[in-house]
């Protein structure tokens, strides 16, 4: 990385007028796509970091980007721990870390343009829904930025993400091995809407009832919201199917936590009438008793990968895109148990 990197060496380098570099920079009228596309490119290529107003070009200075989250963003659960992930690496490597938001970017002006009048250095990117382009367009350019806790195909996007497949397969062989036949699964998203890592949780789930042959019932799924109340929703039509599940299998944190809670009000033996497995971003799972079997991931651990992974790439442009999937495990604790005979 150049961290001296000037305007005039920007000009030389592309064969323009500093004049047309500061105008491209700054977003300016008057310039064509062609002198824009190839300043903006020797800009990420070569390391140019927008230092006017910094007491020290040593610091580097890291963001956290929401696209397609609305105008407003709520730190809470995975994305609490995934940005606390993110502030441990920053810290480690004493850079700054802000956190941006997409409707903040003007309309006329590149992802570079956006992040340097912000005088951001790198992007830490969470994808919702139907923004996930957003990464694609911001790698086109060349701009430093890793996703966290979603995958793509796409050879120059980097992510950081978790593979839920091994922990689910792993909760479904161990439903199967304890006797459980009909096991609920609770997703909290519509099959339309699922990002990669959700995908895969519904996938293995289905996975896990052919490989343990296991008879699909579709009413065994539910989509449910991802929230205590979705959770409670989950298990009273569970139990109302004339022949119920005897396990149930919830694909996000607080549904689980409202699962149980809704079971043990009914009376119900949990886990001697009802097994459940969820899923935990941290050590939930040990935070309510009783303690729940889970599926496993560390939210911190990839926000942590990520933030380390775009600052690499800050320092060093040659490095190739980070392509970097974390396996999940699965933890049998105290609402799994063998079926109780009736």
């Amino acid at each position: 990385m150049n961290t001296n990197l000037t305007v005039r060496q920007i000009a030389k380098k592309t064969g323009v007028s500093t004049a047309t570099v500061s105008r491209v920079l700054n977003n300016r009228p008057g310039i064509s796509d062609e002198a824009r596309q190839a300043v903006l490119s020797a800009v990420n290529s070569s390391g140019y970091r927008n230092l006017r107003g910094s007491s020290s070009s040593s610091i580097l200075r890291i963001a956290i980007l929401y696209a397609g989250s609305g105008t407003s963003v709520t730190l809470r659960g995975y994305d609490a721990d995934l940005a606390t992930g993110i502030y441990a690496s920053a810290g480690e490597r004493q850079a700054q870390l802000s956190i941006l938001n997409l409707s903040q970017k003007k309309a006329d002006e590149t992802f570079t343009q956006f992040f340097l009048r912000n005088h951001i250095d790198g992007v830490v990117l969470r994808v919702f829904e139907f923004s996930r382009q957003v990464a694609v367009q911001i790698a086109s350019e060349g701009f430093p930025c890793v996703v966290a806790s979603e995958r793509y195909d796409e050879e120059k996007v980097s992510f950081v993400d978790y593979d839920s497949r091994p922990g689910m397969a792993r909760a479904m062989d161990h439903l199967a091995e304890i006797g459980h036949r009909r096991i609920g699964f609770a997703s909290s998203l519509c099959q339309g809407d699922e990002d990669t890592d959700h995908r895969d949780r519904r996938n293995a789930y289905l996975e896990g009832l052919k490989r343990n042959g296991l008879e699909f019932d579709e009413r065994l799924i539910l989509e449910t919201t991802s929230s205590r109340q979705g959770g409670a929703s989950a298990v009273d039509q569970f139990i109302a199917l004339e022949n119920p599940p005897t396990a149930i299998i919830f694909a996000n944190p607080p549904p689980t936590i409202g699962g149980i809670m809704r079971a043990l009000n009914l009376g119900i033996n949990v886990p001697g009438k009802l097994s459940i497995v969820g899923y935990d971003n941290s050590d939930m799972r040990h935070s309510i008793h009783p303690s729940y079997s889970a599926v496993c991931q560390d939210a911190e651990k990839i926000g942590y990968m990520a933030a380390s992974a775009v600052l690499d790439r800050i320092i060093d442009r040659t490095l190739s895109p980070a392509h970097i999937v974390v396996p999940t495990f699965f933890e049998a604790n105290e609402t799994t148990s063998s079926v109780e005979i009736k």
